[in-house]
């Protein structure tokens, strides 16, 4: 194989890491930002209760 060739196969393996981290960054961010279903609760104890 000459040169060409070898140049070739370089870039191809290049752009197809570029184009899988990409995709992979965005599968990640995708699953990070969404936010969870519910309902934040916050429960408040009085003096009364603990006694």
């Amino acid at each position: 194989m000459n040169r060409k060739t070898y140049r070739i196969c370089l870039i191809m393996v290049i752009i197809a890491a570029m184009i899988s981290g990409i995709f992979y960054y965005r599968q990640i961010h995708r699953r990070q930002s969404n936010p969870k279903d519910g309902i934040f609760v916050q429960q408040v104890l009085m003096r009364s209760e603990c006694v």
